[in-house]
């Protein structure tokens, strides 16, 4: 079953989710200073409505616009970071040459489409972790750094 072509829309607004993640790491990075959620939501709807040609989006006020960036930064953050307060144990016979290979190309290739194959490779290993499959099968979005692949490699 192929994927279908993405829209010039969707890839406007993944190019916007880049520029999102590299906002919000600007906001955390020991070099920048934190310029909060707010500055952060509304650099990002500036450039939400710039990709989506929608000018009158981006002018400061518009809730929405923010509301729906602020939502979008806290799903990159959540890929990035799993769930702090209960981490995946991950046991070492998961890593085979597969799940590794995968990961690796996952990660260098920035191709977090194949995250479910990851999955799939994850079970032949004997992965029962709901969290960690669920995780590898959702839509996302997806970024470099994703707590699954970083799990899958052994980064810390």
């Amino acid at each position: 079953m192929g994927r279908r072509a993405p829209t010039a829309l969707e890839i406007r607004r993944r190019r916007v989710y880049a520029l999102t993640a590299q906002i919000a790491q600007q906001a955390v990075g020991h070099d920048q200073p934190n310029r909060g959620v707010w500055a952060n939501a509304l650099l990002t709807a500036h450039a939400f409505g710039y990709a989506n040609d929608e000018p009158a989006a981006c002018l400061p006020g518009s809730e929405e616009l923010r509301d729906e960036h602020l939502r979008l930064q806290a799903s990159i953050f959540r890929d990035v970071v799993g769930n702090p307060l209960a981490p995946v144990a991950f046991d070492p016979r998961w890593r085979t040459e597969d799940t590794l290979g995968l990961a690796r190309g996952i990660y260098e290739d920035r191709a977090f489409t194949r995250l479910p194959l990851l999955a799939d490779a994850l079970m032949d290993a004997g992965c029962d972790d709901d969290r960690l499959l669920a995780h590898c099968r959702s839509r996302g979005p997806h970024t470099r750094g994703c707590w699954a692949v970083d799990l899958v490699l052994g980064k810390e």
